[in-house]
């Protein structure tokens, strides 16, 4: 039997062998239901804020915001009620977080507020509390409010000042607003560090999360099967094996753990059509394999008991929540984000130049992970059993 056929059987048994550990199946089974829980968790219809939006007249400016802003793709989620009264029951039952309630002389308000006829507020904002969610709830409303508030600045103001009202239309002067150029030609929006894009995703800013969620659940079989290892190391399983070579087991049951779970996620992520270019989702999670396999095993190293390795695993998830640009990205913690394989993964769907920050990655983990063992193998031979 020749070395390469001997390599493959053993670390087929060994992936067969992760197969029987009923935790480490449980742990597989997670991931395909991780994206239909996230996605219903996190799905539009919940979002981040919920805004109540109120008008009982029938003015038709309240009624285009109202239709404007629960058309918009946005983090809060906008429902519309009857009445005042049941908008603002609704906010505190903590039904809701906001409620906008727009007057029923909505557009006359608006017209002498723009004409400084009058300081009084024109919507009325039913909240429980000011905090940092609200006050940027609150701006979207400024926002939804602008285009028909400039309109009327500049309507009152031409009226007063550059023509005779009586002699010019209001469609006249509707006319003339809308030929002048809009906003938006006087702010470009530029991305930087684009030449090296490689996948078109539409991204949603609620499920966006989801891969990264996925490949926790990747580092968490890994750690599993390295927590594993460390038993098997504990009760002197392979002892058979020269002090040196003791860490090929570990490596192929982290690496078959690794593959098994990065299938699971790549099929997950297929059959929930969030995967992009299938080329680049292959590359991206071969990979997370490798960058995965060696975090495991780094991490792994130095415990004698996997109890100990197991009690901590679950503060290495926190980190690794944390410490990855999962659901936020600072770039302050650019340096941080960078020492976990997460990170790659992540940002390797996007530009390909993370995939070579990954090669570079794995081979400093797995020069740790070699001279380690190297060093632990040359002290007394360690067997302690829990």
């Amino acid at each position: 039997m020749t070395k390469l056929r001997r390599s493959f059987i053993w670390f087929f048994m060994l992936g067969k062998r992760l197969l029987k550990q009923w935790s480490f199946v449980v742990l597989l089974c997670l991931i395909p239901i991780l994206v239909p829980t996230v996605n219903m968790a996190m799905s539009e219809e919940s979002g981040l804020v919920h805004i109540l939006l109120c008008h009982e007249g029938e003015d038709a400016t309240a009624q285009a915001i109202i239709t404007s802003l629960t058309e918009q793709d946005t983090l809060a989620r906008f429902t519309v009620v009857e009445s005042a009264e049941l908008a603002t029951n609704q906010v505190a039952n903590h039904q809701a977080d906001l409620a906008w309630i727009f007057p029923d002389d909505f557009s006359e308000k608006l017209d002498n507020y723009a004409g400084n006829r009058s300081k009084e507020p024109i919507v009325t904002v039913v909240q429980r509390e000011a905090n940092m969610t609200t006050r940027i709830a609150n701006e979207m409303l400024y926002s939804a409010m602008y285009p028909d508030f400039s309109y009327s600045v500049y309507r009152n103001f031409t009226q007063a000042n550059v023509v005779d009202k009586n002699q010019v239309s209001e469609e006249e002067l509707r006319q003339e607003y809308n030929q002048m150029q809009l906003l938006e030609t006087i702010v470009t929006t530029e991305k930087i560090n684009t030449n090296g894009a490689i996948n078109n995703i539409e991204v949603n800013y609620l499920n966006a999360p989801i891969r990264g969620l996925l490949s926790i659940m990747v580092l968490l079989c890994t750690l599993t099967a390295a927590m594993y290892a460390i038993r098997d190391r504990a009760q002197g399983r392979f002892d058979w094996l020269p002090p040196g070579k003791r860490l090929v087991p570990a490596l192929g049951s982290c690496l078959a753990a690794a593959i098994l779970a990065s299938v699971v996620m790549l099929l997950s992520l297929i059959v929930s059509g969030m995967a992009g270019t299938l080329w680049i989702e292959l590359v991206c999670t071969l990979l997370l394999i490798v960058t995965v396999t060696g975090f495991a095993l780094l991490i792994s190293l130095p415990f004698r008991s996997y109890g100990k390795f197991g009690a901590v695993i679950p503060g290495i998830l926190i980190v690794a929540l944390v410490l990855s640009p999962i659901f936020f990205n600072f770039a302050a913690l650019e340096g941080y984000y960078s020492l976990l394989p997460i990170y790659y993964y992540i940002n390797g769907i996007y530009q390909i130049k993370y995939h070579l920050w990954a090669i570079f990655y794995a081979g400093i983990v797995f020069v740790l992970v070699f001279s380690g063992n190297y060093f632990l193998s040359k002290r007394k031979k360690r067997n302690t059993v829990i």
